[in-house]
């Protein structure tokens, strides 16, 4: 048999090592269980910071985004107010354009208008106002030589002599050709008239084309149509018949001052200039 003292000493040990037992038992499981509770607020914890790093990302993202679109929104806005005034000013310049256009097309037909008169009938007049004024003056070149061949031919008795046509044909060639000759000259003043209105014309154009203004162009076109209307002073017709006295069997000349006929020398020495009319 146990000695009681010892059976109650090792049943207390026995007891006292169970609560030791149970005891660390308990401190075991409270460490771990403050361990999990540990990790479990490190977790949240982290879970915390890494939300927070989300939103903090995400808020700057959308900062960014927001000031990308606003940069964007301004830069377009810029673009459209730059592209509504070269639009405008484009369209002003297609305006002013247009205007100075119909200012030249305006100013060409005033130049048109006021040049229509310089036809072909004005060149024709201003050749026949030269003839008009020349040939009078042949004619009496003609008629005075005719005269003064008479009057040679009967002084040598050739009056009715063959000498007679032969002397009247030279005089009836030179009055020929002296009509050609004039036609000629007319011709050269109403080329000259031609060549003149159509360089005053095309300038006149050029100069349009510079000013675009048709009143001014229509003033500048009158003011010098007015200068081509007047025909040009033309000088006395030099002497274009002579009578030949070779063979008329007069010794002296038909021109001599004796038997000289009226108004012979006023195609030679007359210093005056005369003006053809107005075409």
């Amino acid at each position: 048999m146990c000695d009681p003292v010892s059976a109650t000493i090792a049943t207390l040990a026995v007891v006292g090592g169970g609560v030791a037992v149970r005891n660390s038992n308990m401190q075991a499981t409270a460490a771990r269980d403050a361990a999990e509770e540990q990790g479990a607020a490190n977790r949240a914890a982290e879970q915390q910071r890494a939300a927070e790093d989300r939103a903090f990302q995400q808020e700057q993202a959308n900062q960014t985004r927001a000031l990308e679109q606003e940069r964007m929104n301004q830069t377009q806005s810029l673009y459209d107010q730059q592209r509504a005034v070269a639009e405008a000013e484009a369209a002003r310049v297609r305006e002013a354009e247009n205007r100075r256009q119909a200012n030249i097309a305006e100013g060409n037909n005033a130049i048109n208008e006021v040049f229509s008169q310089f036809n072909n009938d004005f060149y024709a007049n201003r050749a026949k106002n030269y003839t008009d004024y020349a040939t009078p003056q042949l004619d009496q070149q003609y008629k005075s030589t005719m005269q003064g061949l008479v009057r040679s031919l009967a002084r040598g008795g050739n009056l009715n002599s063959s000498v007679r046509g032969s002397a009247m044909a030279d005089v009836q060639s030179q009055y020929d050709k002296g009509l050609l000759s004039i036609q000629d000259q007319a011709n050269q003043y109403s080329n000259q008239a031609r060549n003149a209105i159509e360089s005053a014309r095309g300038n006149l154009v050029a100069q349009n084309a510079q000013l675009a203004d048709s009143g001014a162009i229509r003033s500048l076109a009158s003011s010098q149509a007015q200068g081509f209307t007047t025909a040009p002073s033309y000088t006395p017709l030099q002497t274009l018949i002579s009578a030949l006295t070779k063979g008329t069997g007069d010794g002296q000349s038909a021109y001599t001052k004796k038997d000289k006929p009226l108004g012979v020398d006023l195609f030679n020495s007359a210093p005056a200039t005369e003006t053809g009319n107005v075409v």
